[in-house]
């Protein structure tokens, strides 16, 4: 459910045929759902990007962080999906992916919401999920604050899912 719903709402809002970059790619489902063939995946699991690049070998894998990507141009959307409670700097981070944008290039950037927390380690203790692991919580406010430090233009903030899992009459 709660992949599905992510899927659905990048591609709401990224354009069919945008040159895509997805940091954190995974195994590539949601790259592959909102990219057609002119995205690019990049993991620092090698694991990941074999997954990836066998499950969508017209896409584009790298194993790679974002410091040492190769882009031969920048992109007109970026999705980081779920990745930024685990980079420890998000200043240099976000410094760092500026180098791969354009004046028009959007950043999709969702983020689990801090108060879901207990239920995180809940669900790793009863292992309904993978292992916690340590995370960088951090808020839309000091998102968006940090975004606008570094000369990003936030045109859009909300909240997507009430919880993660699928509730009869709550969750649309």
């Amino acid at each position: 459910y709660y992949y599905r719903e992510i899927e659905s709402f990048c591609a709401e809002i990224i354009s069919p045929g945008s040159r895509v970059l997805e940091v954190g790619c995974g195994t590539g489902d949601l790259l592959n759902r909102v990219a057609s063939e002119r995205g690019v995946g990049i993991d620092i699991s090698p694991r990941m990007v074999d997954i990836a690049s066998k499950k969508y070998p017209d896409l584009r894998w790298q194993i790679s962080d974002i410091e040492h990507l190769k882009a031969e141009e920048p992109y007109d959307s970026i999705v980081l999906s779920n990745l930024l409670e685990f980079i420890p700097d998000l200043w240099s981070f976000f410094a760092e992916l500026k180098k791969h944008t354009h004046p028009e290039t959007r950043l999709v950037i969702l983020i689990t919401n801090p108060l879901w927390e207990p239920m995180m380690h809940l669900g790793a203790w009863l292992k309904l999920r993978t292992p916690e692991t340590i995370r960088n919580f951090i808020t839309r406010k000091d998102l968006t604050n940090l975004l606008s430090l570094l000369g990003y233009e936030v045109t859009s903030t909300g909240f997507r899912l009430f919880f993660p899992k699928r509730i009869p009459f709550l969750s649309f």
